[in-house]
Order: C-alpha cells, then sequence, then structure tokens
C-alpha cells in the first residue's frame, strides 16, 4: 500500500514473548521484566511461608517454556530459601511424584514453597490442565485457560 502512493516505508518486527519461548532467540523483549517479577514475587512469597508455614504453590505463565517458573529460583540465597520446588513443563512428571516431593520437603523445613509452569504435564505428556475436562475454560484466543482461573492451582492444592 505505501508503495501504491508513493511512500517510502520500512518496516521491521521485533517478537515480544514473556514467556521467551521463540525459537532461535536468547531473550526476547519483557521476558527480563518479568523474570526479575517472578523472581521477587517468590521471594515475597517466601517470607510468607516462614511467617505462616505450609505449603503454597505458585503458577506461573509457560505453557510449552518453563522459563519464568525458572526465573524464580533467582532470589534464592540460603538452602532453605524457596521456591523449594519447581516444575516445569520440559521435565514431564507424575502427580505421586509431585505430591511425594511437597511431602519430603514439608517433612524436613515444616514448610514448602512450590513453582509450576502452567503447562506441566504428566508422564504421559498430557498437560496437567488438560485432564481438568470438566474445569475446561478458554481464554479469549480459544486457549485452555491454564492459570488465570486458578484450576490448576486448586487441582495442586487438592492432591497436596
Amino acid at each position: 500500500m505505501a508503495a501504491d502512493i508513493g511512500y517510502e516505508l520500512r518496516a521491521f518486527h521485533i517478537p515480544k514473548t514473556v514467556d521467551n519461548d521463540l525459537l532461535v532467540t536468547d531473550h526476547c523483549p519483557g521476558f527480563g521484566t518479568a523474570a526479575k517479577f517472578e523472581a521477587c514475587a517468590l521471594m515475597g512469597d517466601d517470607l510468607d511461608n516462614r511467617a505462616l508455614p505450609g505449603v503454597k504453590i505458585d503458577v506461573t505463565m509457560g505453557r510449552h517454556a518453563g522459563f519464568l517458573a525458572a526465573a524464580t529460583v533467582l532470589g534464592r540465597q540460603r538452602d532453605d530459601d524457596g521456591p523449594h520446588l519447581t516444575y516445569l513443563p520440559e521435565r514431564p512428571i507424575s502427580i505421586e511424584k509431585f505430591v511425594g516431593d511437597v511431602e519430603s520437603v514439608y517433612t524436613k523445613l515444616g514448610r514448602c514453597v512450590v513453582t509450576v509452569s502452567e503447562g506441566i504435564c504428566d508422564t504421559d505428556g498430557v498437560t496437567w490442565t488438560e485432564k481438568l475436562a470438566q474445569q475446561k475454560e478458554t481464554d479469549a484466543h480459544g486457549n485452555i485457560q491454564l492459570s488465570g482461573s486458578g484450576s490448576l492451582a486448586d487441582f495442586l492444592a487438592g492432591q497436596v
């Protein structure tokens, strides 16, 4: 269109995604800010969990990439700092293993802070959220709602 009206136009595209899940990219614009926010948020959650011990499960964005969930450990300074457990969609895990891990940390420390990426999947490769078929909700793009409604967090809390 620009050429049709004699207007010289040059355009370029910079991909942005806080999930940092684009191939052949080191860091996407937006990821650094989101990673810092997640790390700081989990530092605060850990302090809350120290004051009011129990099991705290945080669900982060990341349907197919666990970069944000992994970033939550960046604020750890001591061995007993949370998050104590971090689960990424790239590493399938059974619900039994998840519960066993939480029980182990809780037994050792008397508390447990867990970070779970919203795309976490079972050993069969199906996301845990997809297994919650009766609670399926979709976002504005028609994708299964993974974390916004709290379905995954509610499910995990029920398991623990």
